[in-house]
């Protein structure tokens, strides 16, 4: 659970879904973009303690779903943030830096 008022990209939630593990996080910063909502976690609305509750009460109660949301967050966590993906979009990244021949510096 990432109950945050301010997020950048939290490491802690892709953390968790690598290790198979559903997460309630609120929606603020890059934490939807670090999850596959509703998929391999939930979100909800920042300082909204009722939401959080319920959706922790939902997740909770639900076994088929913690164990879907854990198989289906390895997989999102591998194919989004995998090392080898990582890489490849840093080069991806740097080569087209470099192609353009402005190295990063504004023209």
């Amino acid at each position: 659970m990432l109950t945050s008022d301010t997020e950048g990209l939290p490491n802690a939630v892709i953390e968790a879904a690598a290790c198979g593990v559903p997460t309630i996080a609120t929606a603020v910063g890059g934490t939807p973009e670090a999850m596959s909502v509703g998929v391999s976690g939930l979100l909800v609305p920042p300082g909204d303690v009722s939401a959080l509750a319920s959706t922790m009460d939902r997740l909770l109660s639900n076994r088929s779903m913690r164990e879907a949301m854990g198989v289906q967050g390895r997989q999102f966590a591998r194919e989004t943030f995998g090392e080898q993906v990582v890489i490849d979009r840093l080069l991806a990244l740097y080569g087209g830096q470099l192609r353009s021949g402005t190295g990063g510096q504004p023209t």
